[in-house]
């Protein structure tokens, strides 16, 4: 027997770039996708009134339907409105109308939700979006008392 040993423990050079490699070529294909929601302007069509008609000193049904292209939303959806009360410091409206949501994402289909409300006093309406890692606010504004027979965003 000879004298020389070899240490297994000590990995060489070139096995440690073969090891790097293999798992660079192991991730490449690997696309994880959007890690947050991805919701828009273009992905939430706002309606508010029964049949087209909004009568602000009753009941109407807010209702609002949502597209996600990134990740999953899971969170609060909430519902705030605007008053037109001129010369407010801030004009929101003490009522906030919360629902637990999941929105699914990657997803090019329509998520309906609808919120019993009484807009008496509304100028404008809050959508926002929370949860741990997002949390986004769009503006939908009414139109004037005087012109409230159809009150319809996008559709």
């Amino acid at each position: 027997m000879s004298g020389a040993t070899v240490n297994l423990l000590k990995p060489s050079t070139s096995l440690r770039a073969i090891l790097v490699l293999g798992l660079l070529a192991s991730s490449a294909g690997c696309s994880r996708g959007p890690t947050l929601p991805q919701i828009g302007e273009d992905d939430i069509r706002f309606e508010l009134g029964l049949a087209g008609v909004l009568e602000r000193s009753r009941w109407n049904l807010l209702r609002l339907k949502l597209r996600n292209r990134g990740a999953d939303f899971q969170g609060a959806l909430e519902v705030q409105a605007l008053s037109d009360q001129a010369g407010a410091v801030d004009s929101r409206e003490p009522i906030v109308y919360r629902l637990e949501a999941e929105v699914p994402g990657k997803s090019s289909t329509f998520r309906e939700v609808a919120f019993p409300v009484r807009p008496e006093g509304w100028s404008e309406v809050l959508v926002t979006f929370k949860s741990p890692r997002y949390l986004k606010t769009f503006r939908f504004p009414l139109p004037p008392p005087e012109r409230s027979s159809r009150a319809r965003g996008k559709s």
